[in-house]
């Protein structure tokens, strides 16, 4: 379980890593946020966090276990899904990936992942 400690009334400060495993690629395609600046994920989440809040991320992508990769990122909350939200909507947040390596890395191959197994036009979990 994450645990989240709110040391600053306007920052919640993460201690450890949000832990995502993706089994599928349908999955992946719901959660991936491509039009974020560095694109992101959105995380079904009950807890209550800010737009800016850092975000450490564990993230194993779908593929055979051989191959699977782990990716450790840190990354921005961007958008807020709240629990009163209308329709099928689900409450959390999404995590804009950080710029650096391991972000650029990890968007790059979820783009590479969904465009050979694409989806376009599927409902996501956030539009």
């Amino acid at each position: 379980m994450t645990e989240i400690n709110n040391s600053d009334k306007n920052q919640n400060v993460i201690t450890e890593p949000v832990k995502l495993i993706f089994k599928n690629i349908n999955a992946l395609y719901k959660a991936y946020m491509p039009y974020l600046q560095n694109a992101g994920l959105f995380i079904a989440h009950p807890s209550k966090f800010t737009l800016g809040d850092k975000v450490p991320l564990h993230v194993v992508l779908p593929g055979v276990a051989e191959e699977q990769q782990v990716y450790e990122i840190e990354g921005t909350v961007a958008w807020i899904t709240p629990t009163a939200a209308h329709g099928r909507w689900i409450t959390g947040i999404g995590v804009e990936f950080s710029a650096k390596d391991n972000g650029r890395k990890l968007r790059e191959k979820i783009n590479s992942l969904l465009l050979e197994n694409s989806e376009s036009g599927a409902p996501t979990s956030t539009m």
